[in-house]
C-alpha cells in the first residue's frame, strides 16, 4: 500500500513540474526557417535565438520572423 502510495506521489508531482516548466517556456509553435543561417527554429513567444547563429528574430506585425 505504501509502494502504492509513493509511486501516486513521485507520478503528480512530475506532473507538476511538468506542467509548471511548459507554463514558464509558453508552447512551441511551429518551425521556422532561420532568415540567416536556415536552420529549423522551434519559436518560444514572439522573439527567440537561432541556436546555431544566434541570431535574434522577433515575430513582425504581418506574421513574418525577422532578424532584429
Amino acid at each position: 500500500m505504501y509502494i502504492f502510495i509513493f509511486f501516486c506521489v513521485i507520478f503528480a508531482g512530475s506532473f507538476i513540474l511538468f506542467a509548471f516548466y511548459k507554463a514558464g517556456r509558453g508552447f512551441a509553435s511551429p518551425t521556422i526557417e532561420c532568415p540567416v543561417c536556415s536552420r529549423n527554429v522551434k519559436l518560444y513567444g514572439n522573439a527567440t535565438r537561432c541556436y546555431k547563429c544566434k541570431s535574434k528574430l522577433i515575430k513582425h506585425a504581418n506574421g513574418n520572423y525577422i532578424k532584429g
